[in-house]
């Protein structure tokens, strides 16, 4: 039973490591989007002065817009007022202004100031995604994403709307997409779209996509390319791709040879990020349990494993199992070792299944 805590983490090595995934990543982000009560707020705290009243009142559309945002939004000076924001946006949207008409279009799906109407909404916001508007875009794909606004859930779509933000500048739409053909949610799995999609969000300097670069150019079995692309993203403060590469310098891949001391510094500068990435924790727990390029240290070990194990990590998890089995640094206790061997298995962690059924307990 002496490997069985290092074989367990061996098995996690190429495991998405993420704390939080990434199709509720996407999500999260559609959500945020569709429930967001504050629009254009670089422009929210624009004075309105003598000079942008006057230039409304004479008909010009832009001070007409940034009134009637102002109103919408509210701030410090300027309490909300979404009857005075319907009004002054109505009147530049009359006059061609496209992102009154976008704001409109919000105005009528939430029903502020305004009856509210899903269709006339959706209607007002598809005209400006066809002007071209790339928030339209990204408004009408995390609608669709979500199934909101009377809509129904359609991923399919929501793809093609999230690729016209992307084509219209938001580029952040591109890592979406990225990660919606990396799982297949809601269109066809595809690894080469996928990793188009990470290149040109990547390019802009979007960390997650350059976390999946890696894994991408790690699974074609490019590891020079994937250690590039996680230094890159890691360098930025990505704690995923630190932990991939501690992953890689400690058990070495292709010609890339196990560096131990590499390996517990990304361990280490994973764990000691400002929030920090519990999968390392662990990872930690188990190079003093297997004393790898440390010496062997079972207090050390189940320190690290508890922390980790307490904060939901699955691996860890069993890790204490096993040292509660075996004695390690602890008193030997059959009935704590199958409680945290059955933890891990509600978490689905197949090892700790194979294991109870093994010995028996």
């Amino acid at each position: 039973m002496k490997n069985v805590v290092f074989v367990v983490f061996l098995m996690l090595s190429s495991a998405f490591s993420m704390q939080l995934h990434p199709l509720t990543f996407v999500q999260k982000i559609c959500d945020d989007s569709v429930h967001n009560q504050v629009i254009y707020p670089m422009w929210n705290m624009v004075p309105l002065s003598a000079d942008i009243m006057e230039k409304a009142i004479n008909g010009d559309s832009f001070s007409q817009f940034i009134i009637g945002l102002t109103y919408y939004n509210g701030n410090t000076f300027i309490p909300k007022n979404y009857e005075a924001a319907e009004e002054w946006l109505h009147k530049s949207a009359m006059q061609g202004c496209v992102r009154a008409e976008y704001t409109l279009g919000i105005m009528y799906l939430k029903g502020h100031g305004v009856p509210q109407n899903y269709s006339l909404g959706l209607q007002l916001i598809m005209m400006t995604a066809q002007k071209g508007l790339p928030e339209a875009f990204f408004s009408l794909g995390s609608i669709y994403y979500c199934g909101k606004y009377g809509t129904q859930k359609n991923c399919y779509l929501a793809s093609k709307y999230f690729m016209g933000a992307a084509l219209h500048g938001y580029t952040s739409c591109f890592e979406i997409l990225g990660i919606m053909y990396f799982y297949g949610d809601g269109i066809p799995q595809n690894h080469v779209e996928a990793e188009i999609c990470f290149s040109r969000a990547a390019t802009n300097g979007f960390l997650i996509s350059k976390y999946f670069l890696g894994t991408i150019y790690y699974n074609k079995e490019m590891y020079t390319d994937a250690i590039n692309m996680f230094l890159e993203s890691a360098i930025q403060g990505d704690v995923n791709s630190m932990y991939r590469l501690g992953v890689i310098y400690l058990f070495g891949a292709g010609h890339i040879l196990p560096d131990y001391s590499l390996a517990m510094f990304f361990f280490m500068s994973a764990m000691t990020s400002f929030i920090a990435h519990i999968p390392s924790i662990g990872a930690i727990g188990a190079m003093y349990g297997c004393g790898k390029g440390v010496e062997c240290n079972h207090e050390l070990a189940f320190n690290f494993y508890s922390v980790a194990a307490f904060c939901g990590d699955l691996p860890s998890m069993h890790n204490l199992g096993c040292m509660y089995f075996l004695g390690r640094h602890v008193k030997k206790d059959i009935n704590r070792a199958k409680y945290w061997f059955q933890k891990a298995i509600c978490g689905n962690f197949k090892p700790s299944l194979d294991l109870l059924n093994s010995i028996g307990i």
